[in-house]
């Protein structure tokens, strides 16, 4: 699919946004004419032509839909991306939130390689919003295509051994009590390969703080840092109790887990449990919810005497008020952030500029950590260069 130069790309904002809603529609009548001549074209071939005249009418339609410049391609549930309901609503909540807001957020924050990234997630946060299911095409480039194969094969080193799930990679062994090994977190190691050496070399020794810790998953990656302890928050009971056996039957034991969410505020709020997640219930509503205390992370530095080195939150879209709640601890102790921006709207558009604005110095990346999504699992990797 034919992008247009990032030149025209340099600020993303509402007008960006239309243009590339323009882009969508454009696209739902091409692949309405592609669907349409791929109808007729089966239909002829299951005619009683002969092979002769099958071979005609299929390349008259071939070349009538070439001249209108589609490339025709006969429907494969192989090649569509169907777009879930979870990922439908963050796509939705985006596009509401540019709608509503008229946001900005200039490109230029990012590391230049990772340009053509931010827009491949923005023109896919509006697909997704907007179609049910796509061509692979349509939001995947060739680069996301080849590392889906790596990722096959990274799923095949997981076995059932002794209760738990095992995971064999890079030399190392990870055990889960459930069959959870994202693509983000083992085999892209929640980014950190792209921190300079010697930046992540200054977390050793260091205090971690694992926001969103589900069941310990990244806690293993993290450890292999070798701070001086990974402060592991998780509110929901049932990942909570999930997270204490992964400590358990890994070791750890720098690894200290606490029941709680993080905000910009201590007090209680509302979790709602959703399969592997669990969110704030102004944020997400269902039918399920329980209480949770909460601290920020700025109360909880100070309580505990830590030195933070590292910060990672992927926390269902609540991010931003975490941020708001770190603010003192990220100006006074520099970690590196890792911070997931792929939920809401806000996230986006305004954690980058937060980032910026409570320390220029930072450094900002844009990630994609997981090439088999259109849009989940992007997160904006920060830190401080070495001064």
């Amino acid at each position: 699919m034919s992008h247009q130069p990032l030149n025209d790309f340099l600020l993303i904002n509402t007008e960006t946004v239309l243009e590339l809603m323009e882009g969508a529609k454009r696209l739902a009548k091409k692949r309405a004419l592609q669907e349409y001549f791929s109808y007729l074209e089966n239909r002829a071939r299951k005619k009683s032509f002969t092979h002769f005249l099958r071979r005609i009418a299929g390349k008259i339609i071939t070349t009538g839909l070439s001249s209108l410049g589609f490339e025709l391609k006969i429907s494969n549930i192989k090649n569509k991306y169907v777009i879930t309901n979870d990922e439908k609503s963050w796509s939705l909540d985006f596009l509401l939130y540019v709608i509503k807001r008229r946001p900005e957020l200039e490109i230029k924050l990012f590391d230049e390689k990772d340009w053509q990234e931010v827009i491949k997630f923005v023109r896919n946060k509006i697909y997704t919003a907007l179609f049910s299911e796509l061509h692979v095409n349509d939001l995947f480039d060739e680069y996301d295509v080849r590392l889906w194969k790596v990722y096959n094969a990274f799923s095949r080193r997981i076995s059932f051994r002794q209760g738990c799930y095992v995971l064999q990679h890079s030399g190392k062994e990870y055990r889960l009590p459930v069959n959870h090994f994202e693509y983000s977190v083992f085999f892209h190691k929640l980014g950190l390969p792209e921190v300079p050496s010697r930046v992540l070399a200054q977390v050793k020794g260091k205090d971690v703080i694992d926001g969103g810790a589900y069941v310990g998953d990244s806690a293993l990656v993290l450890e292999g840092l070798e701070p001086r302890t990974i402060y592991a928050f998780e509110p929901l009971v049932e990942n909570f109790a999930l997270l204490n056996r992964t400590i358990r039957i890994n070791g750890l034991r720098n690894v200290v887990p606490l029941k709680m969410g993080l905000g910009a505020a201590k007090g209680m709020m509302n979790v709602t449990p959703f399969g592997s997640a669990s969110f704030r219930s102004d944020i997400f509503e269902g039918s399920t919810r329980t209480r949770a205390e909460t601290t920020t992370i700025d109360d909880f530095v100070v309580e505990r005497g830590l030195r933070v080195g590292l910060i990672k939150l992927d926390v269902e879209g609540s991010e931003l008020d975490v941020l708001l709640g770190a603010k003192e601890t990220i100006e006074e102790h520099k970690p590196v952030l890792i911070v997931s921006v792929y939920h809401r709207g806000q996230d986006f558009f305004e954690i980058p500029k937060l980032i910026k604005e409570i320390e220029p110095r930072y450094e900002m990346r844009f990630l994609n950590l997981n090439r088999a999504s259109a849009t989940f699992e992007r997160v904006v990797l920060a830190y401080v260069g070495l001064y």
